[in-house]
């Protein structure tokens, strides 16, 4: 689904370590959703040490730039997705490391929602461009 959000501060202020380690801003952002610790903590042990340190430099760079837009990082918009692809790609990422960041944020967004998101053909595109 294609979600245009913005919003203000106080949904964008998380914790100083969330803002260190992406995972723990998912790990906030789940509680704030009514998640409690408990589950949410399990939430996150649902993917390997070597998947969370390779998706965390990409998360990070997610919450930044939607930051930076004043957008939640939790609502997916595929269109910002794209810009955010291209932005990686344009600063000298290369076509791996941008499939890296799609599969990051595909699933951490994804949990974010609760379902699975899937790549659809705007975004395959973008991606056979960068090729």
């Amino acid at each position: 689904a294609d979600i245009e959000t913005t919003c203000d501060a106080s949904e964008t202020s998380f914790s100083e370590e969330a803002e260190t380690d992406g995972f723990s801003y998912l790990g906030e952002e789940l509680r704030r959703q009514g998640i409690s610790s408990e589950s949410a903590s399990y939430i996150l042990q649902g993917w390997r040490d070597s998947t969370k340190a390779q998706y965390k430099l990409y998360f990070r760079k997610w919450i930044h730039f939607c930051q930076q837009q004043s957008r939640n990082p939790f609502s997916f918009n595929e269109k910002i997705m794209h810009e955010f692809l291209t932005e990686l790609f344009n600063n000298g990422l290369s076509t791996s490391g941008v499939g890296t960041a799609k599969a990051a944020m595909h699933s951490i967004l994804g949990a974010a929602k609760g379902e699975k998101l899937e790549t659809s053909y705007f975004e395959s595109l973008v991606m056979k461009g960068f090729l």
